[in-house]
């Protein structure tokens, strides 16, 4: 160091330096000499890379009492703090006099500036050591370290902790300081990594139980868990945790390769330890992945050093750079950054890659799943996805919010698995299996179970990290019973759904798993849960069962016992079943009995003084607990008799959990040691508690390919079924699909016929099927369709719905139509008009270019093209000639689709089109009435009005002309204020489509009811009329004869004759079913479920009195169970009752009624954890339930799964363990009477059989006329309040 100061000032010399500058040269050599001698150097700098990443990171800062923050902070340092030493320094090299003695003094200021800057109050210093070691272990992560009851940031951290998780600094902000409280762990940790962050979040070791003791021993840390985006969830404590968090699947890391047959995109869940392989995408479908987010950053791209594959793919760059910073741009918010490699195994770098970035082995292994587009449809693009709403976008309807009941809403795991199929539509086997699904529920009256929707990544990550509670094993219990059952479910129908959905998920997850291995493993898993785990208690419900009674006890001893056994034994009681443990629950109960003898040894002495003497309250001694030591202590009041008394009983001041003495409290040394070996005994058994649940996780990792399976079966289940009930109540059918479980047609021929692509009576998704306004089409397409028509006559809503239909019916799933024949499509493109797109530097006509380019490259003979208004951003003839051209390539392509354009010129060209139709929007020419005519015109004022369009002709004038001409007669012209004929005859849509061409626009009609200015709308149609109309030349083309005529006619009388209207939907909701047969008769009736909850365990040894009434708890549930079991009163002879009731009541109805007696009603029954088949949706049915405490109640509904939902939710009344039995009526105004009539009759019944009811209200009703409904005439919650009593 002499040398470089010796050395630097010759240098500074020879350069000719002012003496000023030598002088601050020498100053720092020589506070660098001084302090080095001082000190040992350690170099907190960060490599440039880091510091780059910090330096963006901190760029988005912005909240005041964040950026407040940033002056302290140097991002060239590894805590982000700026070093006091440094800061000495270059005020010093300021001064020009006294280098030396400023040098002396940075020399001695250095060591204690910076231990200065981080020394807490106390004069200990903090633990800015520790906090280094973690930044320099992970230089790009947040570290939250706990200190006692927080969590501590500091420099950097702080500030993204003030910024991003709403936290308010610590101290005066140098250093910066920021922290969280224990609870809030989860949160802060979540709010950071939206916001794009890792953190490391570190712990301090657990160390054996340890009390009063003389000196804080110095605690050890360690890293638990390094939370990335692409590994979110904070797992680390969650098996001491109360409540259960369900844990989606993280957002995956993408990957993309450029090859010569399109992109390859890989997916990785590093949870799940799964890549996704998809070969021959587009770049349109790639940036339908992006669009959709739910990936992790960064994007990998794999650029090979020479590819000419790569050089094509990415042509719309000049070079690779380019496309890298034009995607980083565009999807800036979903990928952050892109990080470019170039292995030569593509697959095996990335994952390489990705190990190093988990931290995770070299050898951790990944599951490969491959698809190709060869093999199922292609993704579904993202304009599509943006039209039927599955991207969120203003004013588009979301078709999922459809497939869905809108009244409850869908629990998020179901929604999530019908987005998926939808943007993925899945291959032609799948699609098979859930068509039959979707069948299978429509017909079945048969109960089925209510699976517990845990996500299939929860599962894996808290197995696989041994952090799964007590109310996960209840979930997954609950969830693997339900599988099981419809795994050994008989019948004709239950097994062949048990089948596919098996199929389903086996397909989705990529392994083979036979019912037999699921049920086994299902099997296993419950046995291993119900070993440990009380299942049949219900969580988080509070009770305090296992609490001794104390009966006997003084009230101030029993209140603070209850309270400190309480707080200590609360975290683990209930969590494990008492048996598992016998050992450890004996010694808390055999400690906490102690605790008592020893507390009323020192206290009731005490308070006999005190009442020997009759003194008065405020010198009565009490017992408190001590909340911050944990400890039952005695309260004596000075001068008082029980004070006396504690100095002749020799009572002491006990020492805190710190070992100070505490004089306001006071205990014996008996009472001291019991505390103490309670406080052991509980912690013993909570460790033992957190082992027993982590070998129990790892127990269960064995059978986790049949939990995942058995998670996805629930998932897809729960989302089929719901989907199923929801297109019943809207009328929805189940189309047919024309394709094979095996494997995807091949492509037609030239000359083969083409599949059947048919919609019968189809309507808008997002309109009510039973609504007479609603307008039905049918449409049948062989190949293309030029659709022609005016504004807002539905062009664009018939592309919608064309392709809602086949994409639902493609999937499997219902469908707003009354019929439809799907086809095999290989690609869903909805086109419609863009907008520009300025980050790409493209306008919206380019845009539209480059879309279309996208439809070329990947149409085929099996995709279904849909395209709305192209050419709409440039000139007439230039717009129409491009469409022209793409319709002549979409023609011979030989795929099916319409091309819906206002640009009339198209059809004076003369394409080269050989299997391509013509359609138009139908509209008609009405003559409104004066108020409807005024409100068609939104209130337009009438003055203004006869001042654009002139007056009114007098009665008798001739009628002809065009309307808006101001010919024709007008009865009340002569009236005054009327409104002149032109506004009172106008030309609208009908929003039906049938064959021909239109080359009307209705434009101004338009303009005018969205209320443009009358002057300009009158001024327009002058323009207009100066214009020659446009007679479309079709001859040659297919479809010339039927069409020309009436488009000819169109542009001459500028009114079109009216189609025929369509009959409107008349199938019978029976026929939803079509594809399965009829029912045979209904299974035997369940058993009645009468386990009780609590039931002991075999063998167990007589406890004393007092542990006894510990260790028996049982919930009122089990109770209430265990009565009914032994009672008379059975679901069965209450549903025998109700049979025979509605016999009667069918054998009674006469002639003609609208409910045929046909063949003998059988009960279904819904025990606990079931609900009702979706055949039941719509059905008039009358059902007979029985509570847990006996009492039965008998109503009517016409909707029973709502109804028994109600129920249920009355869970004070014992309402979720509630079996019920029911018949199904009919659908007619006849069935909902009937059911009336039987629900009164049944009521009377079993009260004449004695039978326990909460009411009897309803059994007065004996003629009932229509209607339809609920038990009491009002709603499910009514009927559920009814219940109550």
């Amino acid at each position: 160091m002499q040398r470089l100061g010796s050395l630097c000032a010759s240098r500074a010399w020879s350069a000719g330096l002012a003496r000023p500058a030598l002088s601050a040269l020498s100053l720092r050599c020589a506070a660098s000499r001084a302090s080095s001698a001082a000190a040992p150097h350690v170099s907190d700098a960060v490599n440039k890379d880091v510091a780059e990443y910090w330096r963006k990171v901190l760029g988005g800062v912005d909240k005041p009492t964040a950026t407040v923050l940033l002056k302290n902070i140097d991002v060239h340092q590894v805590l982000g703090l700026k070093d006091p030493a440094a800061e000495l320094e270059a005020a010093a090299t300021s001064d020009e006099e006294g280098a030396e003695a400023a040098a002396a003094a940075v020399a001695a200021a250095a060591p204690a500036a910076r231990r200065g800057a981080f020394t807490s109050r106390r004069g200990r210093p903090p633990l800015y050591s520790y906090f280094r070691s973690v930044k320099k272990q992970f230089p790009k992560a947040v570290a939250l370290v706990r200190v006692g009851e927080f969590y501590e940031a500091v420099g950097t951290d702080a500030v993204l902790l003030v910024q991003h998780a709403g936290l308010n600094p610590m101290g005066a902000g140098n250093p910066p300081r920021a922290g969280c409280p224990r609870q809030n762990l989860r949160r802060t940790v979540e709010d950071l990594v939206k916001a794009g962050l890792s953190v490391a979040v570190c712990e301090e070791t657990p160390e054996p139980y340890s009390y009063g003791s003389m000196r804080t021993k110095q605690k050890q840390r360690f890293v638990a868990q390094v939370v990335t985006p692409a590994n979110p969830h904070l797992l680390h404590g969650l098996v001491d945790e109360d409540v259960d968090e369900h844990f989606d699947e993280a957002p995956p890391l993408l990957a993309v390769v450029p090859q010569v047959g399109g992109y390859t995109l890989l997916e990785v869940s590093a949870e799940l330890g799964t890549v996704t392989v998809t070969e021959g995408l587009t770049e349109d479908a790639v940036y339908a992945r992006l669009h959709d987010g739910g990936l992790s950053p960064p994007l990998f791209l794999h650029m090979p050093a020479s590819s000419a594959a790569a050089d094509r793919r990415l042509s719309e760059g000049t070079f690779e750079r380019e496309w890298e910073q034009r995607v980083a741009s565009l999807f800036r918010s979903q990928v952050g950054i892109v990080e470019r490699y170039s292995d030569p195994d593509w697959l095996e770098g990335l994952l390489t890659r990705i190990r190093l970035m988990m931290n995770l082995p070299a050898s951790e292994p990944f599951t490969v799943i491959r698809s190709s587009t060869r093999d199922r449809p292609r993704p579904l693009y993202y304009s599509t996805a943006l039209n039927l709403g599955l991207h969120r976008a203003r004013g588009q309807p979301c078709l999922l919010d459809y497939m869905l009941p809108s009244n409850t809403s869908p629990q998020l795991p179901a929604r999530r698995w019908l987005r998926r199929l939808l943007l993925l539509p899945p291959p032609p086997a799948m699609a098979v299996a859930i068509r039959r699904i979707c069948a299978i529920l429509a017909g079945l009256e048969d109960s089925l179970p209510e699976f517990a929707l845990i996500p299939a990544a929860s599962i894996v990550l808290k197995l696989r990290n041994r952090e799964a509670n007590d109310t996960f094993f209840r979930e997954l219990g609950r969830l693997c019973a339900g599988v099981q059952e419809l795994m050994t479910s008989g019948g004709p129908q239950l097994p062949l759904l048990a089948n596919s959905l098996l199929d389903v998920a086996c397909r989705e997850m990529g392994v083979a798993l036979t019912r037999e291995q699921l049920r086994a493993g299902c099997a296993a898993a419950l046995q291993a849960i119900h070993s440990v785990i009380d299942h049949d208690a219900v969580p988080g419900t509070g009770s305090l069962d296992w609490l001794p009674p104390l009966a006997e006890c003084e009230a101030e001893v029993r209140f603070g016992l209850h309270r400190f056994f309480e707080v200590n034994e609360k975290p683990f009681r209930g969590k494990v079943r008492d048996s598992v443990l016998p050992e450890e629950y004996e010694a808390v109960e055999l400690a906490g009995e102690r605790v008592q003898r020893e507390l009323e040894e020192a206290f009731l002495p005490l308070l006999a003084a005190h009442k020997a003497e009759g003194e008065a309250a405020k010198l009565r001694p009490s017992v408190t607990y001590d909340s911050a030591n944990n400890a039952l202590w005695v309260k004596v009041p000075k001068n008082s008799a029980a004070f006396h008394k504690s100095t002749e009983l020799g009572l002491i001041h006990p020492h805190d959990r710190n070992g100070k003495l505490e004089t306001s409290v006071y205990a014996t040394h008996g009472l001291q040691s019991a505390l103490d070996d309670y406080r052991k005994a509980c912690w013993d058994a909570g460790a033992a508690v957190r082992a027993q649940l982590r070998a129990l996780a790892e127990q269960l990792q064995r059978v986790q390919t049949e939990l995942v399976c058995a998670s996805t079966i629930g998932v897809a289940a729960t989302a089929l079924t719901e989907h199923t009930r929801e297109a019943l109540r809207r009328k929805w059918c189940l189309p047919t699909q024309g394709f094979s479980a095996g494997a995807p047609p091949p492509p037609p021929g030239p000359e083969d016929e083409p599949d059947k692509f048919e919609i019968v009576d189809m309507w808008p998704y997002w309109l009510d099927g039973w609504d007479p306004r609603t307008v039905h089409n049918s449409l049948s397409l062989e190949g293309m369709a030029l659709l022609t028509g005016p504004n807002m006559a539905g062009k664009s809503t018939i592309l919608r719905s064309v392709c809602a239909v086949a994409l639902l019916g493609a999937c499997g799933l219902y469908a707003p139509a009354a019929a439809a024949t799907i086809p095999y499509f290989d690609a869903f493109m909805l086109r419609n008009f863009s907008s520009d797109s300025p980050l790409e530097g493209r306008s919206a006509f380019a845009v539209e270019m480059t879309e279309m380019r996208y439809v070329l490259e990947d149409v085929s003979p099996r995709s279904l093209v849909l395209v709305d208004e192209l050419g709409k951003g440039t000139e007439v003839r230039a717009g129409a000639s491009l469409a022209g051209a793409l319709v002549e390539e979409l023609d011979a392509a030989r795929c099916r689709g319409i091309f819906a354009t206002h640009l009339h010129a198209l059809l004076d060209l003369d394409l080269n089109l050989s299997a391509t139709e013509f359609y138009q929007m139908e509209t008609e020419t009405v003559e409104l009435e004066a108020a409807e005519a005024q409100g068609y015109w939104l209130g337009a004022g009438r003055d203004q009005l006869a001042a654009s369009y002139g007056s009114s002709p007098a009665p008798g004038s001739s009628s002809g002309g065009e309307p808006g001409s101001g010919g024709g007669s007008n009865d009340g012209g002569s009236q005054p204020g009327a409104l002149p004929r032109a506004l009172s005859v106008v030309r609208r849509p009908t929003w039906r489509i049938r064959p021909g061409v239109c080359t009307e626009s209705l434009a101004l009609d338009v303009a005018r009811r969205c209320r443009l200015p009358l002057s300009v709308v009158a001024r327009a149609a002058q323009l207009y009329e100066q214009l020659p109309p446009l007679v479309p030349r079709l001859a040659g083309l297919p479809g010339a004869a039927a069409a020309g005529k009436d488009a000819a006619g169109a542009a001459a009388a500028g009114a079109a004759a009216a189609a025929p209207v369509l009959a409107p939907w008349d199938v019978p909701l029976e026929a939803a079913g079509e594809a399965i047969a009829a029912s045979t008769a209904a299974a035997a009736a369940l058993a009645e479920t009468t386990a009780a909850a609590g039931a002991e365990q075999p063998g167990a040894e007589a406890a004393p009195a007092r542990r006894a009434v510990r260790r028996g708890r049982s919930s009122s549930s089990s109770n209430g169970a265990a009565a009914a079991a032994d009672s008379r009163w059975t679901i069965e002879s209450a549903a025998t009752a109700l049979q025979q009731v509605a016999q009667d009541a069918l054998a009674s109805l006469p002639q003609g009624a609208g409910v045929s007696a046909g063949a003998p009603l059988q009960p279904q029954y819904v025990a606990r954890g079931q609900a009702p088949g979706p055949a039941t949706v719509g059905a008039s049915c009358v059902y007979v339930l029985r509570r847990a405490d006996g009492h039965f109640y008998a109503g009517s509904t016409d909707a029973l799964h709502d109804r028994i939902r109600a129920h249920r939710q009355r869970t004070g009344r014992g309402g979720p363990d509630m079996v019920l039995a029911y018949l199904s009526l009919g659908r007619s105004q006849d069935a909902a009477a009937l059911a009336k009539a039987v629900e009164a009759a049944a009521i009377r019944e079993l009260q004449h059989r004695g039978f326990p009811l909460v009411s009897a209200a309803d059994a007065r009703r004996r003629h009932v006329a229509g209607g339809s409904g609920s038990g009491n005439g009002a709603g499910p919650a009514a009927a559920a309040a009814s219940e109550g009593g």
